[in-house]
């Protein structure tokens, strides 16, 4: 047994001492930096990328440390910052193949003790189609990179001549129309994208009677707001802010076609559209980032918007993207169905014709990817292209329960199908459906022709190649007057005409 002097027992016990207190020490050391208020801990920045379908998106971080993105879903980025360090978080490229806009929400702020984990990525389609005026007289189409509106007037056979163009805001959405008074004077409203530093805009016209377009007084709205939506008696207009959160609302002169009075309604993440009922009483946007429908009255006077008291918000699946609506013969709105790009499925719900608000049915499958639905002219179809899943789901639809039962899906091939348009031919009628897609970034996109059969099942009678160079075909444009159909090559800026025949068949205009 080993027995120490009182000395050697001193210069033993100071010696555990100082162990203790170094191990106590470099405990402490190691545990502040996990706690996250350690000076010069670093955190990370973190999000998620919601209704990417192209490919090529790339975000930075306070204009560096590049993140590429391949799909939906988490991302962070590399580097992490130092506590108190400012962040801000912008799209240095967007997708391609399809062209997409992707907006930054809850992207700019300073480090504070903690990880960055709420950043939202949201993307949408680029797809600027032909607008028809309402007369069948003249054609717009909104350029994205020169930022301009392309004009022509309608020949007979459907040709296009191009007219004196104007300048438009940066990166400007498709262009609405409406027609105001007796005799009517047309206006044309483009809403602007702007970019990562500034706000969007919303650009105003005469269309003059020989169809050239007189600017008006631009307007502002929030950020990456989407396509002009206008009420069904042509009093109001609305755009969903995608990266303000935030719907814009004005009033249009009826005498001056100006947009006046403007006020601004809330929804939750990144909305991406705002449809209104046939009667023009309620509104709908549909929220990408947050899953969810927002529900709105609208004043019969002003037009603002007032959520619901009812049903303020209800859930969607994952990313929705369009809000459409089933009305009756009187244009009672009945139902609601909504595209979710995110859980390929359509919800369902009835609408309460009194409060305008949404119960929620039975959600069915579609396939990947799904962009819209639309409604045949008989109300008793419905039909969604499916960009990830090259076909278009087809269904019947229930008039009492607005229940929707699947058929079978019509294949597009390798394609990426944009959203189906129909048209009503002959007496007693015949209906046809029309979509264009994308192939890849070499081969020409296509143009489909379905014969609408009386079960709603689809029959392809026509695939049509209006390019021999460019992929990225707009969704196909009708002209029920002529009846002519336009699709635009965003690739490469060009225009096909085309008659449509007794049969449905598509004629090229030379």
């Amino acid at each position: 047994m080993l027995v120490l002097s009182i000395g050697k027992k001193r210069e033993l016990m100071m010696f555990l001492r100082m162990l203790v207190m170094t191990v106590w020490v470099v405990g402490i050391v190691t545990i502040l930096p996990s706690c996250g208020t350690s000076p010069g801990y670093n955190y990370t920045i973190s999000g998620t990328v919601n209704g990417m379908i192209g490919s090529g998106l790339v975000l930075q971080n306070n204009g560096g440390d590049d993140r590429a993105i391949t799909a939906n879903g988490a991302f962070t980025f590399n580097t992490a910052l130092n506590n108190g360090t400012a962040y801000s978080v912008t799209v240095k490229t967007q997708p391609t193949n399809p062209s997409q806009t992707c907006a930054v929400l809850n992207g700019s702020g300073s480090m504070n003790g903690s990880p960055v984990s709420n950043v939202v990525v949201s993307c949408v389609m680029n797809s600027n189609p032909v607008t028809v005026d309402t007369l069948g007289k003249y054609a717009y189409v909104s350029t994205i990179n020169t930022s301009a509106i392309a004009s022509y007037t309608i020949g007979a056979s459907g040709a296009l001549t191009g007219i004196t163009g104007v300048t438009a805001g940066t990166r400007p959405n498709p262009v609405t129309i409406i027609s105001i008074g007796d005799p009517a004077t047309q206006y044309a409203y483009v809403s602007n994208m702007g970019n990562e530093t500034t706000l969007g805009t919303i650009s105003v016209y005469t269309i003059q009677s020989d169809g050239v377009l007189s600017p008006g007084t631009t307007v502002d709205v929030g950020r990456y707001p989407s396509a002009v939506t206008v009420d069904p008696a042509g009093k109001f207009a609305y755009v969903a802010n995608m990266g303000s959160n935030s719907i814009s609302a004005f009033k249009i002169n009826q005498t001056t076609g100006a947009l006046t009075d403007g006020t601004t309604a809330n929804t939750e993440n990144a909305p991406t559209s705002v449809t209104i009922d046939p009667l023009g009483k309620f509104a709908y946007a549909a929220n990408m980032g947050s899953n969810s429908i927002s529900v709105y009255t609208i004043d019969s006077t002003t037009g603002a918007l007032s959520l619901s008291t009812v049903t303020p918000s209800v859930a969607a699946g994952t990313t929705p993207v369009s809000v459409t609506i089933y009305a009756d013969s009187a244009k009672v709105a009945k139902f609601a169905y909504v595209a979710n790009m995110g859980s390929g499925s359509i919800s369902v719900y009835t609408i309460d014709s009194t409060t305008g608000a949404l119960t929620p049915g039975a959600a069915v499958a579609a396939g990947t990817s799904p962009m819209s639905v639309t409604i045949d002219t008989t109300g008793q179809f419905a039909y969604a292209s499916n960009m990830r899943s090259s076909n278009i789901s087809v269904y019947t639809i229930d008039s009492t329960t607005g229940a929707l039962t699947a058929g079978t899906a019509a294949p597009t091939g390798t394609t990426s199908p944009n959203p189906v348009k129909i048209i009503s031919i002959g007496t007693p009628a015949t209906q046809y459906a029309y979509v264009s897609s994308v192939v890849n970034s070499t081969t020409p996109g296509i143009i489909f022709v379905y014969l609408i059969n009386s079960d709603g099942s689809l029959t392809n009678i026509q695939m049509e190649q209006p390019f021999l160079t460019g992929i990225s075909l707009s969704t196909v444009t009708i002209d029920p007057i002529g009846p002519f159909a336009y699709v635009t090559n965003t690739s490469n800026g060009v225009v096909q005409a085309y008659q449509i025949g007794a049969d449905g068949h598509l004629i090229a205009v030379p």
